[in-house]
């Protein structure tokens, strides 16, 4: 098994233990838009931003629905 599902694995595990986790939806996000699901990338943070209100998911999750990369993305601060 590669690193990348292993972190996939391991966020999985957080967010079916916590669904509100910000900082698990948040990389689960970002790991999934480097590896270009963005769709997938968008799903995790509406998720979990319905689980637990997080002003930062909602950021990503529309600059994600607006077009902007990865790299837009991680160097945008809240």
């Amino acid at each position: 098994m590669g690193q990348t599902q292993v972190a996939l694995d391991s966020l999985d595990r957080s967010l079916r233990s916590d669904p509100g986790h910000e900082q698990a939806a948040l990389m689960r996000g970002l790991l999934l838009l480097q590896l270009g699901d963005r769709d997938g990338a968008i799903a995790t943070w509406e998720s979990a931003n319905a689980a637990r209100s997080s002003p930062r998911l909602e950021q990503v999750t529309t600059m994600a629905r607006e077009g902007k990369t990865f790299d837009e993305i991680v160097n945008n601060p809240l």
